[in-house]
């Protein structure tokens, strides 16, 4: 009897916290053992279903938001794996979203997980794309540092090519008009580095570092196919 009535004033005192029950509508002391008991379950079963039915909605929103940020920036393009899977994460919230909406029972609970997951992996997928970008933007730097130091040393080499005393086989204008268009496309890699298309700058300085080191070949190769052709006179 006395473990009913403490119960029901823990039952009170949790139902005003919520807001959701009246404590007046309660028994009050005096009523049967059985009646009391029967109150409790009654209540128990009610506040469980109230404190289970409420979908979290600002915590669902924020998680698409959240979403549809990443989707719309540098994730799709540095992080597409870990983005596809904050999506299938959140097609299994809806869909358990939807399942729950159809019950008269409702329960929330795997809900709440599935947002809590999907906040997590957006936020995965934000520092992978950051730093898979930083990554790429380095890579970019240091090519079109390295073109350019293979750009100035092909030019040097076509500029220390001997034009008296012993002949030289080698088509110097073509070289030059090579060494000169190295120059455009560096300064295009610039351009593309400094709007963020990291990928496109690097292709073009290793293009470019390329065929500045073709050139250094050549010359170097012309160079000493005249001294040993000079050595067997």
């Amino acid at each position: 009897m006395n473990g009913v009535n403490f119960f029901l004033i823990l039952v009170k005192s949790r139902l005003k916290r919520l807001k959701i029950f009246p404590p007046k509508m309660l028994p009050r002391k005096g009523g049967s053992l059985m009646k009391r008991f029967l109150v409790c379950i009654v209540v128990l079963a009610f506040v469980f279903m109230t404190g289970c039915s409420k979908a979290p909605i600002d915590k669902i929103e924020n998680a698409k938001k959240a979403l549809e940020s990443a989707q719309n920036g540098d994730v799709p393009v540095y992080a597409p794996d870990a983005l596809k899977a904050a999506e299938d994460k959140a097609a299994a919230m809806e869909q358990e979203l939807t399942v729950q909406k159809g019950k008269f029972f409702k329960d929330y609970k795997l809900t709440d997980q599935l947002v809590t997951e999907l906040l997590s992996l957006v936020e995965k997928a934000n520092d992978t794309a950051t730093k898979t970008k930083e990554a790429i933007r380095s890579e970019a730097d240091t090519a079109v540092k390295a073109a350019e130091i293979a750009a100035t040393e092909a030019r040097d080499a076509l500029q220390s090519i001997p034009t008296t005393g012993r002949k030289i086989t080698i088509d110097i204008p073509g070289l030059t008009t090579v060494v000169e268009s190295l120059t455009a496309e560096i300064n295009q890699a610039k351009k593309d580095l400094a709007e963020s298309k990291y990928s496109e700058a690097k292709d073009k300085s290793v293009d470019a570092k390329l065929k500045a080191e073709k050139v250094k070949l050549d010359i170097q190769t012309a160079i000493d196919a005249s001294l040993n052709k000079n050595k067997k006179k």
